[in-house]
């Protein structure tokens, strides 16, 4: 099933952008979109906070992206600061869905130059992460960059996810842990302002994934966590 049929009945709510919410038109994340994209592009920040460097989310995304071999899906996928460029060269057909409608606006302007059409592989759609409007085991592959961390149900945003993978199908995560005490104290900061999830440590994070039907990596750069594996058969 490709990316195309995978949205066939969904609402259009502005041009190569769909929805499958009742209330499309808005998201409390959407006045602090343009805010948190200048934030996470700043390298001095992601070196002091977070311990990391753009390049970092870039490569890890760059991995997960190039090798689908098949239909992905990007959990959360933002305004795709890190993974524009990613994007528009994959072959796969890719599904990048957000909560936040003003998030896919950003995506959409990123992924088109000068009033070009988007291309036919990459479909921006509207839902949420929670509820996802598909059926179980149909994506090769599972993307979710620097999204678990914003959760208090991770496990619940991961079983989500993972849901709609394939048996045999890869999977990639990345997301803050409380490896750093500066970053645990911002983390802090985030969550008393209702913008960050219950913090975990590296070892609470991987137990989200110790489902024996899951094979997995990690490495650990700075905070940042990030996680790769396949869905057993």
């Amino acid at each position: 099933m490709d990316g195309i049929k995978l949205l066939d009945g969904f609402k259009k709510i502005a041009p190569d952008i769909y929805s499958v919410l009742d209330n499309y038109e808005g998201a409390a994340y959407d006045n602090k979109a343009v805010l948190y994209e200048k934030l996470v592009s700043k390298k001095i920040y992601n070196k002091i906070i977070w311990g990391t460097s753009p390049e970092d989310y870039k490569k890890f995304a760059e991995k997960a992206i190039n090798s689908s071999g098949g239909t992905l899906i990007d959990a959360g996928c933002g305004g795709l600061i890190q993974t524009s460029e990613i994007y528009l060269r994959a072959k796969d057909h890719c599904v990048l869905v957000d909560n936040s409608s003003e998030m896919l606006k950003i995506a959409k302007g990123r992924l088109t130059k000068q009033d070009e059409k988007l291309s036919q592989h990459i479909h921006l759609l509207q839902a949420d992460v929670f509820n996802l409007p598909f059926p179980d085991q149909v994506f090769d592959t599972v993307c979710s960059f620097g999204m678990i961390h914003l959760f208090d149900k991770k496990q619940e945003f991961v079983n989500e996810t993972l849901r709609t993978l394939k048996s045999g199908g890869s999977f990639y995560y990345s997301t803050m842990t409380t490896k750093r005490p500066i970053s645990k104290f911002y983390m802090g900061l985030l969550r008393k302002n209702n913008e960050f999830g219950e913090l975990f440590s590296k070892e609470q994070t991987l137990s989200l994934f110790s489902d024996r039907n899951l094979s997995i990596v990690c490495y650990l750069k700075g905070s940042m966590l990030f996680i790769e594996g396949k869905k057993k058969g």
